[in-house]
């Protein structure tokens, strides 16, 4: 009679440590695939960072641009003079 309530009480400890493993694991590959979708659609932060500062850096080029274009033409004024 002890042997089986001994050996019933092993096999539920065992079940509800699989039980308890089992769950903390889907958890865990849960917020890692919430992790990894997250990442897909906004993209990571050193890449979202390095397209704002490549944004900034064509912009600074357009009105360098235009600043040269208006130098020139001012300059063209002044040689006609």
């Amino acid at each position: 009679g002890k042997f089986w309530l001994k050996f019933l009480v092993a096999i539920g400890v065992l079940l509800l440590g699989f039980a308890v493993g089992y769950g903390m694991l889907s958890q865990k590959v849960e917020d890692n695939t919430l992790h990894i979708e997250t990442t897909k659609t906004e993209g990571c932060l050193p890449a979202r960072q390095s397209k704002t500062d490549i944004q900034l850096v064509q912009k600074d080029v357009e009105i360098l641009k235009e600043g040269q274009k208006n130098m020139i033409g001012k300059l063209d004024e002044l040689l006609e003079k």
